[in-house]
């Protein structure tokens, strides 16, 4: 669910989380790393479907009703799905128009 990339701050991070004892004391564990982990994940909703297969919460959003402004900003977001093949084609050729002035420089 984490992915830790390869870094040396990282590697101390991983060294320790795997030799950290869950009944460790508090007071005295070396844990710094770990906790400043934990502040940063608790945060992400994470979807756990993926390791349990089971149906996730997350797969569907539940309808909220909107008020007149987000109507508006959600017509305007969706403006450009419905632009029909002839003017995709247009806009394609005239990047492709240009790019082909570039390619002398």
């Amino acid at each position: 669910m984490l992915f830790l990339y390869e870094d040396e701050e990282i590697r101390k991070l991983g060294a320790e989380l795997a030799v950290l004892k869950k009944n460790a004391n508090k007071k005295t564990a070396k844990d710094d790393f770990a906790d400043a982990l934990r502040y940063c994940v608790t945060t992400i909703p994470w979807d756990w479907s993926a390791l349990t297969g089971a149906k996730s919460d997350m797969d569907e959003e539940p309808e909220k009703e909107l008020g007149e402004m987000e109507r508006q900003l959600d017509a305007r977001r969706r403006r450009g799905d419905d632009d029909n093949e002839a003017e995709r084609q247009r806009i394609e050729d005239e990047f492709s128009e240009w790019n082909d002035h570039y390619e002398g420089y």
